[in-house]
């Protein structure tokens, strides 16, 4: 699936409410005419349990959900980096196919990703290290906050409002905290 495609659905998915051919076009650069070839390419060929539908007033709406957006569909770099980060947070060792069959890449885009993080990782003289060994697989070696800190790096989502960072925050932590665990803390942070 093209990269234009995942931007669009994760657009589509932060303005649950609505959002104008014009400001996707925007955001993507490109026409409004392409925007809805790719809505009519999604809804025919990709989209599973729900629908892009347009709406005079609101705009295009996505009905229904995307489940597992991250292991369905392409990322952005900094998605894919976050989740590679992630990963490797609780396994070692871990090679280029597994990471490539985890975020439905292709290897050579995983082996980029992986050269692109250790310059990042150099560029701002972290304290981790990403490790690639031919034939063992890919590490990240450091103390746990070094490492974190780094998983933060790439987290960036455009905070509206609480319910948006829940969606936001459940999206990219998955499998490390639930909703209901963060409704608990909703309080503490209001």
């Amino acid at each position: 699936m093209k990269d234009k495609y995942a931007k669009l659905l994760l657009q589509l998915q932060k303005s649950r409410g609505g959002i104008g051919g014009q400001a996707l076009a925007k955001d993507l650069n490109v026409s409004t005419r392409t925007i809805r070839n790719y809505i009519k390419d999604l809804n025919e060929n990709y989209l599973t349990e729900g629908t892009i539908t347009s709406d005079s007033t609101k705009g295009y709406i996505l009905n229904g959900s995307i489940t597992n957006l991250t292991e369905t569909d392409q990322l952005i770099f900094e998605q894919r980096a976050f989740f590679i980060i992630k990963y490797l947070m609780s396994e070692s060792d871990v090679s280029y196919e597994i990471l490539a069959n985890r975020l439905h890449y292709s290897v050579p885009t995983i082996r980029s990703d992986i050269y692109r993080i250790q310059k990042i990782i150099e560029s701002e003289r972290r304290n981790v290290k990403l490790e690639a060994i031919i034939f063992q697989g890919v590490s990240l070696l450091g103390d746990e906050l070094d490492c974190r800190l780094l998983l933060d790096s790439f987290f960036n989502p455009q905070l509206l409002n609480t319910e948006q960072f829940l969606i936001d925050f459940n999206f990219y932590f998955d499998g490390w905290a639930n909703i209901s665990t963060l409704q608990l803390f909703k309080k503490i942070w209001i």
